[in-house]
């Protein structure tokens, strides 16, 4: 028997092609071989330069001090209870020696087939894919990618794209309260100020999940879920999936007016009883 990824109940059905119903929440959920959702958040500690002004300027390699590092990383997939992570010792930090927690996210990413981090395209997944580069390991990058912030911005205009002023906007959370003095302080390996980054990133990727489910209906475009997994056996004629949660879709959901695309295609639009998502129905 497989218990609710939601609410943990034990009255589920199994509804076959890897997808299970839940009596209690009437939700669908997927099992083993669904595709695997990632979500990280990685920080990192300052790059450290000389200079000869405080205005806008190009920084030569030689006048780097001390490169950035990785100070500590979380991860946890998609609907898990686990998040996973890690954070420099105080000694790796005043060597600023990462790479034992970076040869540790490494199989995480190797696993995922989509990763999912706000801000991810521009720095989490690139920091990332240069600590692996540097440290010789093999690329891992045949996930699908899916920046919220990206995708945030296609859609959305409010005071701020960062994560901590949209989970107040929306009420589903804000960060912990961090100042410039912790990331100094985690630099010297204050072993507080470590564990405090840590616990800070961990709150982060649970945010970035509420974020992902909160915007995913609202996205341009999203990967097929379907697509990853044999989600089509056992479906009655009536029937069909959502692409972006899986769900099991009736036509009660769909209009019964059929419409006509340019090319002649004929469609009915509709949404996911679920997530929302507003779909369309090819004939």
């Amino acid at each position: 028997m497989t218990n609710c990824i939601y609410c943990g109940s034990e009255k589920t059905q199994d509804r076959g092609g890897k997808r299970h119903y839940c009596r209690d929440c009437k939700r669908f959920f997927t099992g083993e071989g669904a595709p695997k959702i990632l979500l990280v958040d990685i920080e990192t500690a300052h790059m450290l330069f000389r200079g000869w002004d405080t205005g806008d300027q190009y920084v030569r390699s030689d006048q780097i001090v001390h490169d950035w590092f990785t100070l500590c990383w979380s991860a946890k997939w998609l609907f898990g209870d686990i998040v996973m992570g890690d954070v420099v010792t105080p000694r790796e930090a005043l060597k600023r020696d990462d790479k034992r927690i970076i040869y540790k996210i490494h199989p995480l990413l190797d696993m995922a087939d989509i990763v999912i981090a706000h801000n991810g395209d521009k720095f989490d997944l690139r920091k990332l894919n240069w600590r692996f580069m540097k440290y010789g390991l093999r690329p891992n990058n045949k996930y699908h990618s899916i920046d919220t912030l990206k995708k945030s911005r296609q859609v959305i205009d409010p005071p701020s794209h960062g994560l901590d002023s949209i989970g107040k906007e929306l009420g589903f959370g804000h960060k912990d309260h961090m100042v410039e003095q912790d990331w100094l302080d985690c630099e010297v390996g204050d072993p507080k100020a470590l564990k405090k980054m840590s616990t800070y990133c961990n709150r982060d990727v649970y945010l970035l999940e509420d974020w992902y489910l909160y915007l995913r209906p609202w996205m341009k475009t999203h990967p097929n879920l379907a697509s990853y997994v044999d989600m089509y056996r056992d479906l009655a004629p009536d029937e069909t999936i959502c692409p972006r949660c899986l769900n099991t879709l009736h036509n009660a959901v769909f209009g019964r007016k059929w419409r006509s695309l340019a090319a002649g295609k004929l469609y009915r639009s509709g949404s996911c009883s679920h997530c929302g998502t507003q779909l369309r129905i090819n004939y």
